[in-house]
């Protein structure tokens, strides 16, 4: 990848590339034909020189003569883009070639951003020129091109699980199962990813890390997983049962007084409840074939 970083088309040598067949001056973070653009960059961070953007003709135009001075081929663009040089963030002034090599986590983070930019903005001011070269140089590399898909992804899955009701649709975001969601991950039943599950458990991450999100939410499914059989076996507890109304007497035959309610013995009640429990005990049949 590092002769990729430099421009050089695919399945060439370094020695058919001037610039690269020099060898150890890639290694460094910065040429030396570069040591005045590096001074500059360290001078704007002091806050002791202000940096005022070139238009996008004028960071070719310097890079050209960059590549020329060093016997490249100007008339390959990934080689000139290689060489073109920041207009915005800590490293102005410094170029792409320079910031692939030294810092991609940061070129990942400004090539992802300015494509959300993009979106809704299509000006082109001398920053914004600038950022789409910047794009277009780094997003030629497959593990640069990668790792933007990637990141994007996480910031739509992280949009999402923040609305209420939605932590289940988070990415994993590191490790071999990144581009799991949590719940997919947590619910998975072949082996090797229930035993990453099991491994997450057991172990104690940093505070404020992405594993420790997900180590708290593992440990709450485990949680609610099981509280519905805590909650079952509480309601198979048995219920009393309602006794039903006691009908009024019939009266005696020849008097209007009701008969008197015999008063119902301990034993007596008891057998009601059991009469009236819904399972049914069948009896042997009489000898005279009445019930």
């Amino acid at each position: 990848m590092l002769a990729a970083l430099q421009g050089t088309p695919a399945g060439a040598t370094l020695a058919a590339n001037p610039i690269l067949s020099k060898g150890a001056r890639v290694q460094g973070p910065a040429p030396p034909a570069h040591a005045e653009a590096a001074s500059v960059s360290a001078a704007i961070k002091a806050a002791t020189v202000r940096f005022v953007a070139k238009a996008p003709e004028e960071v070719r135009r310097d890079a050209v003569a960059h590549v020329v001075s060093q016997g490249g081929d100007p008339g390959n663009n990934m080689l000139v883009l290689s060489q073109s040089t920041m207009q915005f963030g800590k490293y102005r002034g410094q170029t792409f070639q320079w910031l692939l090599t030294n810092d991609m986590g940061y070129a990942v983070s400004l090539v992802t951003s300015h494509q959300r930019e993009r979106e809704g903005d299509s000006s082109m001011s001398p920053y914004m020129a600038n950022k789409d070269a910047l794009t277009s140089y780094a997003c030629a590399f497959p593990d640069v091109a990668s790792a933007v898909g990637d990141r994007r992804a996480q910031d739509v899955a992280r949009l999402r699980s923040s609305q209420p009701g939605q932590e289940d649709l988070r990415l994993v975001a590191f490790g071999v199962h990144k581009d799991l969601t949590w719940r997919d991950l947590y619910e998975a039943t072949d082996k090797e990813k229930r035993g990453y599950v099991k491994w997450l458990r057991r172990q104690t991450p940093r505070t404020g890390t992405q594993m420790e999100a997900l180590q708290k939410y593992i440990l709450r499914r485990d949680q609610e997983s099981r509280s519905p059989a805590s909650s079952q076996v509480g309601s198979s507890q048995a219920v009393p049962t309602q006794l039903a109304p006691s009908r009024p007497a019939s009266p005696r035959p020849g008097t209007s007084q009701p008969s008197p309610t015999p008063a119902r013995s301990p034993v007596a009640s008891s057998r009601h409840l059991r009469l009236r429990t819904p399972k049914v005990v069948p009896r042997a049949p009489s000898a005279q074939g009445r019930c």
